[in-house]
């Protein structure tokens, strides 16, 4: 299909094939000329719009969902530092009972400093700062 320069009237604008040129007409005047436009070309330009425009969704989700994982490692991190110190409290935690029942002279220190418990002979002295 070649190129074909019809005149037409102010009602082309409504044919999706047709494009409207303004030009110079026999007598100098200006006229409205419009160009068939090769059907395929328009084909090729919509598939290569709606390639770039789903490239552009494509982009914009996986922009997205890599800022999403960024974000999910970062809370991954802080619930991995937060078990490792949940876990030392514990083991410290189990330490301590594991020495209140099996140490004797420990049980007595901890409840004398903290309980300020004293033997029937003793005399505790507070000061205060």
């Amino acid at each position: 299909m070649g190129r074909r320069s019809v005149i037409r009237g102010k009602l082309f604008w409504a044919c999706v094939l047709w494009t409207k040129r303004f030009a110079r007409n026999v007598r100098g005047q200006l006229a409205c000329v419009t160009i068939a436009v090769n059907a395929r070309r328009v084909v090729i330009l919509i598939y290569t719009l709606l390639f770039f425009a789903l490239s552009a969704v494509f982009g914009v989700s996986l922009w997205q969902t890599r800022a999403e994982y960024l974000q999910l490692r970062a809370q991954e991190a802080a619930s991995r530092r937060r078990l490792a110190e949940a876990e030392q409290r514990l083991h410290d935690q189990q330490q301590t009972l594991e020495r209140l029942r099996t140490d004797p002279a420990y049980v007595e220190r901890i409840i004398r400093q903290q309980l300020g418990y004293a033997k029937p002979d003793e005399f505790i002295f507070r000061f205060e700062p």
